[in-house]
Parts: C-alpha cells; structure tokens; sequence
C-alpha cells in the first residue's frame, strides 16, 4: 500500500467578504525506481504502483451572502496513478483530518466549511470508505504512465462561515 496526503488548501479575500477554496496535494510518490510490495518492503518484480496528487481541486471563492446562498461550489481535480499496465487496484479517499457528524470539513482556525469528494461528475458517488455510502474507485491500469483519476468537489450552499484560509488534508491510499 502507497499513500500520499492531498491537502485542501483555502485563501480569503477580505476585501469582498468571501472566501477562496482550493484543494492542494504534497506530491508523494515511491522514494525510488524499485517496486514496492504491499507490505512496503521493495521487489524487482512486476506491479511497480505509485499514487501522486498533482493537480488541485480549485473551488475558488465561496461566498455565503449572495453566489453560494442557494448554489453549491463545485470544482474538479485529479490523483494521478502509475502502475505496471494491467494491473488491478482501488484508490480511497481518508476522512480528512476534520471529520464531523460524517462529512468532511475544512478548518480555518475554530471555524469549519464543509465540503464532499465524489468519483463520478454528477457528484453521486461519494469517494471514501469512511463515509456513509462512500466507495473506492476501481482503478486498472491500461498503460504504464501516470493517469489522471478525476476527483470532483462541492462545497455546499448556504454555510454561515467567517472569511478565512480553510484547509484540511486527505490522505489517498491505493490497494493492490
């Protein structure tokens, strides 16, 4: 098993009284070129897996008071995956680090906005086991090369927040 952290990161824009959100992720793939057993020791045998986060989840601003009053903030990501070509795995999304009454939150110093991860881009498909209803993502690789996965996002409407930098950290693991 490989992990790495995606963190969701946000800025504020005080001037207008909203808030920006925006999903950021450490790059954290394999320390080297050796393959990676699933109980992490190292092979030269095939099954080679790496999981990175790359790209982010921009959701932008947030704005409570007029835009998100009665809309939700959606964006779109990705975790990018390598491994060897034909090779069947599942990518989990962790809770995050500000669980609460069984959704995901951002932080921003007491303050909390929250906000769901999806697999599918209707957004009804809740990526996580550690969610009520929340799956992993099949994944099997048709080549080699790192692929994008896609992640969606949505903040949900009508959130009474402060303007501020929310954040949270989500850990991906792939299973093989």
């Amino acid at each position: 098993m490989h992990t790495s952290k995606p963190r969701v990161r946000n800025d504020s824009d005080s001037r207008n009284r909203t808030t920006t959100n925006k999903v950021r992720s450490n790059e954290n793939e394999a320390h080297d070129s050796l393959p990676h057993r699933p109980d992490g020791s190292r092979s030269l045998g095939s099954g080679f897996r790496r999981l990175s986060v790359r790209q982010s989840v921009a959701f932008g601003a947030y704005d409570p008071v007029v835009a998100n009053a009665a809309t939700d903030l959606t964006a779109a990501g990705s975790v990018n995956v390598a491994c060897t070509k034909g090779t069947p795995a599942t990518i989990d999304l962790g809770n995050g680090g500000n669980l609460s009454g069984g959704s995901r939150r951002m932080a921003s110093g007491s303050d909390f906005l929250n906000y769901a991860l999806y697999k599918d881009a209707a957004r009804t498909q809740v990526w996580g086991t550690g969610l009520a209803g929340g799956t992993t993502m099949a994944y099997n690789a048709a080549t080699k090369a790192s692929t994008a996965v896609s992640v969606y996002g949505t903040v949900p409407q009508n959130q009474d927040v402060t303007v501020g930098a929310y954040s949270d950290v989500v850990l991906a693991t792939i299973n093989y």
